[in-house]
């Protein structure tokens, strides 16, 4: 697990695709947008994830092909909440009582998760995050 802050996708997570092409691709400028307006502001990079979609894409076409595709992804979770504020939630909540305070912070700056595809171009997969929040109707 490795905590960073938030940068555009094609900064923040180049050490993740061998294709950086894909990272600048329509798609990641889009999600960047999106969480910049979310106020992303801390990332976490889960290693090694199992996605089930991938898994079942890669089993059935990708572990045929004569490249060698990974059958692991990376899941990206975002946060609203500076990198260095959100590791020491994290730790805090490892050593206190479950639905503490830190708990509570935590799951109220979760943005939500992307997974990312070890694949030449098609590097966005599972994609699950919060809605823009509701306009007032009174602007």
């Amino acid at each position: 697990m490795d905590i960073r802050d938030f940068r555009p996708l094609h900064d923040a997570l180049s050490d993740l695709a061998e294709d950086q092409t894909a990272l600048h691709s329509t798609q990641c400028k889009c999600l960047t947008k999106y969480l910049t307006e979310l106020r992303a502001k801390s990332l976490i990079v889960e290693d090694s994830y199992n996605d089930a979609g991938y898994l079942s894409e890669y089993a059935s076409y990708y572990s045929r092909c004569h490249d060698d595709y990974g059958r692991f992804t990376w899941r990206v979770h975002f946060f609203t909440t500076e990198a260095e504020t959100l590791s020491t939630w994290l730790d805090l909540s490892l050593i206190s009582l479950p639905e503490t305070d830190q708990e509570t912070k935590i799951n109220e700056a979760y943005l939500g998760f992307i997974v990312l595809k070890p694949l030449p171009k098609t590097i966005i997969g599972r994609t699950c995050l919060k809605p823009y929040p509701e306009l007032d109707e009174e602007t």
